[in-house]
């Protein structure tokens, strides 16, 4: 599967916004829209290697399905790379791989 590139502009300092991103326990408050039940991987939830399960109500027709990302890459301040994957419990080997990188810049002003 390609790569998706997100970007978006948020007057907050880089560093902050970046160690946000790079917490998997802070996704459940922006991604809630279409998932719940967040459960993480390990004990640590920041940081290459930290990860987290959870369900997604996005596929019309499926009884539920679930998602998982583990932070591959974390390069404070400027490159966060998340891999991961949505699949039903029945196709879960048949899944595909995915992944991001959301980019923190500062805000002009």
């Amino acid at each position: 599967m390609d790569a998706v590139e997100v970007s978006e502009v948020i007057a907050r300092p880089r560093e902050e916004v970046f160690a946000y991103l790079a917490d998997v326990a802070n996704y459940s408050e922006f991604m809630d829209h279409f998932t719940s039940d967040w459960h993480l991987l390990g004990e640590e939830s920041y940081g290459s290697g930290a990860g987290a399960r959870f369900k997604v109500d996005i596929r019309p027709g499926k009884r539920f399905s679930w998602g998982d990302m583990t932070l591959a890459s974390v390069e404070a301040p400027s490159r966060l790379v998340a891999r991961g994957r949505f699949a039903s419990t029945a196709a879960r080997a048949r899944s595909r791989s995915g992944s991001s990188s959301p980019r923190a810049r500062t805000a002009p002003g």
